[in-house]
């Protein structure tokens, strides 16, 4: 596996995992 593009993967999941967070978690408190 090419370490590069792991570097460039694995930020983007995370802020695509903040994104489901920040949609998901007010929605369920209100």
């Amino acid at each position: 596996m090419d370490f590069s593009l792991v570097t460039l993967v694995i930020p983007f999941v995370r802020g695509f995992g903040k994104l489901h967070v920040n949609l998901y978690v007010p929605s369920e408190l209100n």
